[in-house]
């Protein structure tokens, strides 16, 4: 599954970055490196980036790079969109 796929609050681990070393060290920066955990705020419509929060801060990621970042479901499923209200999945 990639990050696009993911549906909105969900809490999803980075598994895997597709691309170059160049692409890879600007998504580590952002919080999206393999093993970060994020969570899917939204998508944009007509095709337009997806927002998500990582360490605390909201980064939007174009749908090209989203579609290179495959993503596991993690333990907990985010119900507000601060993140402050949490349930086991």
């Amino acid at each position: 599954m990639t990050l696009l796929d993911a549906g909105l609050r969900a809490r999803v681990r980075v598994t895997r970055v597709e691309g170059g070393f160049g692409l890879r060290r600007r998504l580590a920066c952002l919080g999206l490196a393999e093993g970060d955990t994020v969570v899917v705020l939204s998508r944009a419509a007509f095709r337009g980036p997806v927002l998500v929060e990582s360490r605390g801060a909201r980064v939007a990621v174009g749908r090209g790079v989203a579609r290179r970042i495959a993503v596991t479901p993690a333990n907990e499923i985010v119900v507000g969109c601060n993140g402050s209200n949490r349930r086991p999945a």
